[in-house]
């Protein structure tokens, strides 16, 4: 119980970066992107060379996960 009441102080206080950082907390940035970019079957957008959340920063469907994406790596 007093785990489930410090989850919920903590949404209130803190909101979506309170969440992020639990979920960072539980998962690494790289395993989190690596999935997601797979799963969407991605390519070198940008032709950086690199597969990454940048490759999706001019999507316009998939907006939600580049911004997601951005949030966990802020928290890294």
């Amino acid at each position: 119980m007093d785990a489930a009441n410090e989850y919920y102080s903590g949404l209130k206080e803190n909101g979506e970066e309170y969440r992020t950082e639990l979920f960072v907390k539980n998962n690494t940035y790289e395993k989190v992107e690596s999935d997601i970019l797979k799963r969407l079957k991605l390519w070198d957008v940008n032709e950086d060379g690199t597969i990454n959340y940048k490759d999706l920063s001019e999507s316009t469907i998939h907006v939600d996960t580049y911004n997601f994406l951005v949030r966990l790596k802020e928290c890294e």
